[in-house]
């Protein structure tokens, strides 16, 4: 994975084929049973949410020439899902690269997870996220989770942060917005 390339692209920007491409990952069952809102989404109503968003809010996440998944940062909170075919570093790389990112501009970014999915919980905790509340939503249990900016910096201490950080450094980063 030495000098791969990855593109943050905007959700505005993408073409036909990039946006049923996106759209296919978000309505795989994988993806719904995870998501505050379980139900599929037609590419009608996809395209009508997409035109009301705010630019660089949702990106979608290409390596190879393939969109892998989508990762968002709406207010502070931060998303993202992905292909039941990528990577698990790719995964991590794009979670780091954005993380970077938004890090430098706000002190603070919280995330909104289902209890259940304690996958999503481990991901996010990779990168120093902390479980700080429990919310009910629509009858379903979420965890609450924050990042402080120190505590994302810290995480250098985590040998397998740091290799995620050195492909990240070596890697070819485009954001299109």
């Amino acid at each position: 994975s030495v000098g791969m390339k990855f593109i943050f692209k905007d959700y505005k920007l993408l073409n036909t084929d990039e946006t049923k491409a996106v759209l296919e990952i978000r309505n795989s069952p994988a993806v719904r049973n995870a998501s505050a809102t379980s139900e599929i989404i037609s590419l009608d109503a996809h395209y009508k949410w997409v035109r009301n968003l705010a630019p660089n809010s949702y990106f979608a996440l290409i390596i190879e020439d393939q969109i892998i998944g989508g990762i968002s940062l709406n207010g502070e909170f931060w998303g993202i899902f992905f292909s039941q075919q990528s990577e698990p570093v790719s995964r991590l790389v794009f979670a780091y690269i954005f993380l970077e990112y938004i890090t430098q501009k706000l002190p603070l970014i919280k995330s909104k997870i289902k209890k259940s999915n304690a996958q999503a919980i481990k991901f996010n905790q990779f990168f120093g996220f902390e479980i700080c509340a429990e919310i009910i939503l629509n009858g379903e249990n979420f965890y609450i989770l924050e990042l402080e900016r120190k505590k994302f910096q810290n995480c250098s201490k985590n040998p397998a942060f740091l290799k995620i950080k050195s492909i990240a450094n070596s890697a070819k980063i485009e954001f299109v917005f």
